[in-house]
C-alpha cells in the first residue's frame, strides 16, 4: 500500500511538473537515442517499431544484472527463470517453457547482431554493454529466425582510438564482491583494440539445510576481446571474441502453495515443512548438492565496406555452449517425507552463423535492404531423472500402510538422449519509399527454410517407468529417427504519417514464423519423432512517437493485435511434459516516455495492458480454450526519477529511485490457483557520486528495497502443493569505479 501511495504521488508530481509554464521555458533538452532495431542506425523516434532502449550506463551492480532486471524495465516483458542456462522470455504473452534440444524460444536473443540459438548462450555479466534493445511483436522480415514474440538485442561498445581504461570494484551484503575493467584505444594507425572482464561472486541468498550448502549463489567470469580495423577509409572490420564461465551451487526448491490443495498428501507435506523449514523461503531440505555449470563463447567477425551507394555488411559468427546441472526438483527432506527426484541434465551445443547485408546509403526517396542468412546448429543434450517413493516403514505416510499403499514402493531411474542437427536458410528484403515530405511506405519480406534432424532414446535403467510415476510405464526407445523441413513466406507492411517535426505515427502489419519443433522427453519413439507444427503470427499495429516542450517530453504509444496459429505450447502434468499447438490472440497497449522536468531532474516509465488468451487449446482431456496465456499480466508499469545535484568543484551527485509493478499472472496454461503469481511491486535506489575531474565515480545502491517476496518460477508437485523458486530478497552494496586518464 505504502509503495502505491509513492507511485500515485510520484505521477501526480510529475504531471503537475509538466504541464507547468517553467518546462516550457527551459534550455534543457532530452538525448537523442540510436538504435538498430531495422538494421541500421537510426534515432529511436524515426523507427516505426515498438523497441525499448536501454542504455549501458543502467547495467550494473546497481541497475540491469540480468534478464530479469531487463524485463521489468520494458512493457509487456515478462520473464522467469528455472535455472542460468534455460531462461523463459515472454513478451506480449508469447514466449516458452520447452528446453528441448528441437525446440526454439519465440523471443529471440541477439548479441552484436548475431542470432544465438540457445536463448541461455548469453551471459549479462559481461562488463561494459553499449545498450540493450527489446523489440516487441513479431520481427519476421529483418530479424526472422523465431522471431514470433520478440527479440532482445545485446550491443556491446567497440573499440575506439580514444585511450580508456577503467577499473571497478563492488562489495555488498550476501557476500557479493565483484572486479571490472577494461582498456581500450589505439594499436596502431588503423587498428584499435578493446578487452574488458568481469568477476562476480556471492554466497547466495539461500541455505540447503539438509546438505549445508549455500545456494542461489554467483561464481561468474566474463572476458571480451575484440579489434576495430580499418584499412581504408571506407572499410571496417571488427573481429571479437568472448568468453563467460559460470560455476554456481544451484536452486534452492521451496514447497508451498499447501493452504489452497486438497490432495491427500498435503498433510503429510504440512508436518514436513513445520518439521524441517517451517516455511522459511530462504531455507530448503533436498537430501542432494545441487550445481549449476556453465560455460559460452564465441568468435565474431564482422565487415562494413562503403560502395558508391550502398554499405555491403558481412557477418561471420561461430558460437558454443556447454553446461550441466543437478536439481533436487522435490524439494522434500527424504528424512522426513520419503519422496526424492532428482533431475540432471547436461548440453553441448555449437552453431555457425552467416548473414550478408547490402544496405542503400543514398539520400533518394527509396530506402532498401537485401540479404541473406544462413545457420548451422548442432545440440546434444541427454537428462536424466531419479527418483525415490516410498520406504518399508509401516507408519511412513508413503509405506505399506500409507494414503497411496504399498505398491507405490519404487524407485526410478530414466534418461532421455537428443542429438539435434538443424540448417536455416533466408532470403530478405525492405523498401521505404518516401512518398513526400511526410508520408513513407515500406514493403518487406522474408523467406525462411529450416530443416531438423533429430536422433531421440530413452533408457529406463530400473525397468519401472517414468520416475514418479511407476505405474505408468515408459517403453525404452533407442534411435528413434525423424528429419522434417518447413519454409514460410513473412511479408511486412508499414506506414507513417509524420504529423510535425516533433512526432509521427504509423500503421504496421507484419507475419512472423518459428520453425516445427520435436519436443524432448517423449514418452514413446512416436511422440519423439513427430513434430510440432510451426507457430505463425499476425501482428497489427498503430503507434506513436512524439516529443513535446522541445524535446523535453518523449512519449511513445502503440496499440496492437497479435493472431497466433499453431501456437507451440508446453506444460507439466503431474511429472510428464505435454506438448501441443494452439491457437491464441494478444492484444493490448504500450505507453513509455522520458520527461525532463527540470535541468537536473529527469523521470522516465512505463505502463503497458495486455489482454492474451488462448481461442482454442485442447490438451488430451483438458479445455484450456479461453485461459490467459502464462507469464501475461494485464498491467505492467515502471517509473524512476534520477536528480543530479551540482557540487562545483566537488563534482556532481545523482540520486535515482526507481519502481516498477506487475500484476498477477499465471505460470502455466491450466490457470490453476496453485500457480497463480500475485502482483508484485519493486523499489530500487542509489547514489552516485562523480568527480569533477571525471576519473572516480561512486556508488551506493539497493535492490528490492521493501524486500519483497516473489517467485522466478513456480510448478505444480505431482503429489501436493507447488515446487518454487523465489528472487532475491533485499541486496545493497557499494561500487568503485576510477577512469585512467
Amino acid at each position: 500500500m505504502h509503495n502505491k501511495k509513492l507511485l500515485n504521488r510520484a505521477i501526480v508530481l510529475a504531471s503537475a511538473l509538466l504541464g507547468s509554464s517553467h518546462l516550457s521555458a527551459a534550455n534543457y533538452t532530452l538525448e537523442e537515442v540510436i538504435v538498430t532495431a531495422q538494421k541500421r542506425s537510426e534515432s529511436l523516434q524515426e523507427v516505426p517499431v515498438a523497441v525499448t532502449a536501454i542504455s549501458g550506463d543502467s547495467v550494473g551492480d546497481g541497475g540491469i544484472s540480468g534478464l530479469v532486471d531487463i524485463s521489468r524495465q520494458t512493457p509487456g516483458f515478462t520473464m522467469t527463470q528455472f535455472n542460468i542456462a534455460e531462461p523463459q522470455m515472454y513478451i506480449r504473452g508469447i514466449g516458452s517453457t520447452q528446453d528441448s534440444a528441437g525446440s526454439d524460444s519465440p523471443v529471440a536473443m541477439f548479441l552484436d547482431e548475431v542470432y544465438i540459438g540457445r536463448s541461455g548462450g548469453v551471459s549479462f555479466e559481461l562488463y561494459d554493454i553499449e545498450r540493450i534493445e527489446v523489440l516487441r511483436g513479431p520481427q519476421g522480415t529483418l530479424f526472422g529466425k523465431n522471431v514470433v514474440g520478440g527479440a532482445v538485442s545485446v550491443v556491446t561498445t567497440k573499440p575506439s582510438e580514444e585511450f580508456r581504461a577503467k577499473l571497478g570494484l563492488s562489495a555488498g551484503n550476501l557476500g557479493l564482491r565483484s572486479v571490472s575493467g577494461l582498456v581500450n584505444g589505439a594499436l596502431s594507425d588503423s587498428v584499435n583494440g578493446k578487452f574488458s572482464f568481469s568477476k562476480k561472486d556471492s554466497d547466495g541468498y539461500a541455505k540447503n539445510i539438509s546438505t549445508g550448502q549455500d545456494v542461489h549463489d554467483t561464481d561468474n567470469l566474463s572476458t571480451r576481446a575484440q579489434l576495430a580495423i580499418n584499412p581504408s577509409d571506407d572499410l571496417e572490420i571488427l573481429l571479437g571474441a568472448d568468453y563467460s564461465r559460470d560455476k554456481n551451487n544451484g536452486n534452492c526448491r521451496i514447497i508451498g502453495e499447501l493452504d489452497r490443495d486438497t490432495r491427500p498428501l498435503v498433510p503429510f507435506y504440512k508436518l514436513a515443512v513445520a518439521a524441517t523449514t517451517q516455511g522459511n523461503i530462504r531455507e530448503c531440505v533436498g537430501d542432494v548438492e545441487t550445481y549449476q555449470e556453465r560455460d559460452v563463447g564465441g568468435l565474431l567477425a564482422k565487415v562494413n565496406w562503403d560502395l558508391p551507394e550502398a554499405t555491403f555488411t558481412s557477418i561471420s559468427a561461430y558460437r558454443e555452449s556447454d553446461y550441466k546441472w543437478l536439481d533436487d526438483v522435490s524439494g522434500l527432506p527424504a528424512a522426513v517425507l520419503p519422496l526424492i527426484v532428482h533431475d540432471y541434465a547436461s548440453e553441448q551445443s555449437d552453431q555457425l552463423s552467416q548473414e550478408f547485408r547490402l544496405t542503400s546509403t543514398g539520400e533518394g526517396d527509396l530506402q532498401w535492404l537485401a540479404g541473406y542468412f544462413y545457420m548451422q546448429e548442432n545440440i546434444d543434450r541427454r537428462e536424466r531423472f531419479i527418483s525415490q517413493i516410498g520406504n518399508d516403514d509401516p507408519l511412513s505416510p508413503l509405506g505399506p500402510n500409507g494414503p497411496l499403499g504399498a505398491a507405490q514402493l519404487a524407485a526410478g531411474d530414466v534418461e532421455f538422449f537428443q542429438d539435434v542437427e538443424s540448417q536455416s536458410h533466408a532470403l530478405f528484403g525492405q523498401l521505404t519509399y518516401n512518398v513526400n515530405d511526410a508520408l513513407a511506405l515500406s514493403l518487406g519480406g522474408r523467406w525462411s527454410y529450416d530443416k531438423k534432424e533429430v536422433v531421440q532414446s530413452a533408457l529406463d535403467y530400473e525397468g519401472l517407468g517414468h520416475p514418479g510415476v511407476p505405474l505408468s510405464l515408459l517403453p525404452p526407445y533407442a534411435d528413434a529417427r525423424a528429419s522434417e523441413s518447413w519454409s514460410e513466406f513473412t511479408p511486412s507492411f508499414s506506414v507513417d504519417y509524420q504529423i510535425n517535426e516533433d512526432g509521427f505515427i504509423y500503421l504496421t502489419v507484419a507475419k512472423g514464423y518459428k520453425s516445427g519443433a520435436f519436443i524432448g522427453q517423449a514418452s514413446s519413439a512416436l511422440a519423439a519423432t513427430t513434430p510440432l507444427e510451426p507457430e505463425q503470427a499476425t501482428n497489427y499495429e498503430l503507434g506513436a512517437k512524439t516529443e513535446w516542450f522541445n524535446n523535453r517530453l518523449r512519449l511513445n504509444t502503440s496499440v496492437f493485435k497479435i493472431d497466433y496459429s499453431d501456437l507451440q505450447v508446453f506444460s507439466l502434468k503431474g511429472f510428464s511434459l505435454v506438448s501441443d499447438n494452439a491457437e491464441a490472440t494478444s492484444k493490448g497497449l504500450d505507453v513509455e516516455f522520458v520527461a525532463a522536468i527540470t535541468e537536473n531532474l529527469q523521470l522516465s516509465g512505463s505502463w503497458s495492458y495486455l489482454d492474451a488468451h488462448y481461442n482454442t487449446y485442447i490438451s488430451g482431456d483438458d479445455d484450456y480454450s479461453g485461459n490467459v496465456l502464462p507469464r501475461a499480466p494485464k498491467h505492467s508499469r515502471s517509473l524512476k526519477a534520477s536528480y543530479l545535484l551540482p557540487l562545483n568543484s566537488a563534482g556532481e551527485v545523482e540520486l535515482s529511485l526507481s519502481y516498477d509493478y506487475k500484476s498477477k499472472f499465471y505460470f502455466d496454461p491450466d490457470n490453476s490457483p496453485l500457480r497463480e503469481e500475485q502482483a508484485v511491486e519493486l523499489m530500487n535506489a542509489s547514489a552516485s557520486w562523480y568527480s569533477a575531474a571525471e576519473d572516480w565515480k561512486v556508488m551506493a545502491w539497493v535492490k528490492n528495497l521493501a524486500d519483497e517476496e516473489y517467485r522466478l518460477h513456480s510448478a505444480i508437485s505431482g503429489f501436493a502443493g507447488t515446487v518454487n523458486l523465489y528472487a532475491p530478497p533485499r541486496s545493497y552494496g557499494l561500487t568503485l569505479e576510477y577512469s585512467f586518464k
